[in-house]
């Protein structure tokens, strides 16, 4: 996995998932507007204003939890319970 192991990347992405909130709340119409571009190489995927990426990307993080989720509950095992507790334990 790498240096530090599950642990050290465990604590590497709380550290910056942290960072999120304050980073919204500072994010201004200059920030928001300008155009970014998603790319593969020189090949350009889609451009899109900063904050409809933004939003997108919210939107597929989003996605990919309910997908675990849904792949734990499958398996019998409980999802981790990130915004509460989850449906088996009410």
């Amino acid at each position: 996995m790498g240096r530090g192991g599950r642990a050290a990347l465990l604590a590497r992405f709380d550290e910056l998932a942290g960072l999120v909130p304050a980073a919204g709340t500072r994010a201004d119409a200059a920030f928001l507007g300008p155009p970014w571009t998603l790319r593969a190489g020189q090949k350009v995927l889609f451009p899109l204003p900063r904050r409809l990426a933004l939003r997108r990307m919210s939107r597929h993080l989003v996605h990919h939890r309910a997908r675990l989720a849904l792949c734990l509950r499958m398996r019998g095992a409980a999802p981790p319970a990130l915004c509460g507790p989850p449906a088996e334990g009410r």
